[in-house]
């Protein structure tokens, strides 16, 4: 629904009074703007119950989620990706409060707001204010309470962020910049997290090896398995790596989410065709992007991304690994030929004296050129046969797998993809702090005296250069 339903009065504060009073509002969830085809407002999601008795720890209250921060900006709209989709149904499920995101209120706060449900009321995700010292601002230094106040986040990555500073001796509650300034330490930060990150990469690994078995089984056990396998993967995920401290449980649950949307078709398929049937399908998938032949000279671009992406699949270097090399080494081949070749055949500069039209202007011979030319024709044919040999190559290195390397070569591709996901996850908390600490510098590590004072002696030496010219 439209956010309007929430506050409006007349007739629609009586429907959500009539709803309210009979226990059968169960959450109101407010989404981004910009999700759905057609209009650009936000829209919230009214959950109701039947006549049925409600669960008695929910009686007499309603969840509010402001979900309004999840979301992926796309170009003519946003987009709720599976890790949004997690995230929100874990706070219904779960039922209580989480600062900023969901809150649990009783019915007669609402009757108290006259049934008002506007989501901000209740469930506020505005960034409080960012903090600013007045005296930090005319004698420099860091205030501690700042500090202090990311002292968790910093200590998530194993970066004691004390440490990013130096104590400022002659003013108590305030730390300073290190001598040589504070650029060099924060392009440190990403450094200083390597340890946390390999414990993260050391756990995850434990936890895969652990649990890839609900994957491999998937073939005995059958397609009814499916999703039970995906809540195991999920709960036992944040399970081994929540502790860790790094990522909280939505991020972990997030990414195994996003993981589970792009691969759960494989998922589907290994339940019902087992390995090889995967690896069929990843064949036919690639083999379907070379099918269509268009003579339309608007689709060649699009058929050519497409075919670019299929020689991208992740199986392709690991099936074919001697062919991609051959092909980089081609595409180099003829990129440094053309090259070669656009110089060659360059037109002097206008402005030159006495621009000649010979190639000898350029230092390369007709001679030399016609060779050239003869080259970077055999370099692209040679591209044009490995591309037209491609999916020779991929057939038959695919006929030729066994079950076993079937086997190794999903599990290895699921894991690696999972791999990725986790490490971007990872990745934005090292710029989340580097943020931070160059959000203090921008504010205090420049003081109001010390502008003041090279204010003055630029306008002094302005002053001098008029003088010189004659106008002061």
């Amino acid at each position: 629904m439209p956010h309007g339903v929430l506050f409006r009065g007349g007739k629609e504060r009586d429907i959500r009074k009539g709803m309210i009073n009979d226990d059968r509002l169960e959450a109101v969830i407010g989404l981004a703007s910009n999700l759905f085809y057609g209009t650009g407002i936000p829209a919230c999601i009214l959950v109701l119950r039947g006549t049925d008795p409600r669960r008695a720890d929910r009686k007499g209250k309603v969840l509010f989620i402001n979900a309004d921060r999840e979301l992926t900006a796309g170009r003519a709209q946003n987009y709720l990706d599976p890790q949004h989709v997690e995230k929100i149904v874990a706070a219904y499920h779960e039922y209580a409060d989480i600062p900023g995101f969901a809150r649990v209120v009783n019915v007669d706060e609402l009757a108290d707001n006259d049934f008002n449900l506007n989501i901000r009321r209740y469930v506020d995700n505005t960034p409080p204010p960012e903090p600013q010292d007045v005296r930090a601002h005319l004698h420099g230094g860091v205030p501690i309470a700042e500090v202090d106040a990311h002292a968790a986040r910093f200590a998530a990555y194993g970066i004691d962020v004390r440490s990013l500073f130096a104590e400022a001796e002659r003013s108590p509650g305030y730390l300073d910049f290190p001598v040589n300034g504070w650029q060099p330490v924060a392009d440190a930060i990403p450094t200083m997290t390597t340890a946390k990150k390999q414990e993260l990469d050391d756990a995850f690994t434990e936890w895969w090896d652990r649990h890839v078995k609900h994957i491999t089984e998937l073939p005995e056990l059958g397609p009814g398995e499916v999703m039970n396998t995906r809540r195991d993967l999920l709960t036992s995920f944040v399970a081994a790596l929540e502790p860790l401290g790094t990522l909280d449980r939505y991020q972990l649950a997030g990414v195994i989410a996003s993981w589970w949307g792009d691969v759960q078709y494989d998922i589907r398929t290994l339940s019902y065709r087992a390995f090889s049937g995967v690896v069929q399908g990843w064949l036919t998938t690639i083999e379907a992007a070379f099918e269509t032949d268009e003579d339309d000279a608007r689709d060649k671009q699009r058929l050519a991304a497409e075919k670019r992406r299929a020689r991208e699949h992740s199986a392709v270097p690991l099936l074919i690994p001697d062919y991609l090399t051959a092909l980089e080494e081609a595409e180099a081949r003829k990129a440094d030929l053309d090259a070669q070749v656009k110089a060659a055949t360059a037109k002097p500069d206008e402005d030159e004296e006495d621009p000649e039209d010979d190639v000898f202007e350029q230092g390369v011979s007709a001679l030399e050129l016609k060779k050239l030319r003869a080259d970077l024709a055999e370099a692209k044919r040679e591209i044009k046969h490995l591309e037209n040999d491609f999916l020779t190559r991929l057939r038959a290195r695919v006929t030729s797998l066994d079950a076993d390397t079937e086997e190794l070569l999903v599990r290895h591709i699921l894991k690696a993809d999972l791999t990725k996901r986790l490490e971007a996850q990872f990745a934005s908390g090292p710029r989340v702090l580097y943020n931070r600490y160059r959000k203090w510098a921008t504010k205090y590590a420049v003081p109001l005296l010390e502008l003041e004072s090279k204010r003055s002696a630029a306008e002094a030496t302005f002053s001098a250069y008029l003088k010189d010219l004659g106008y002061a």
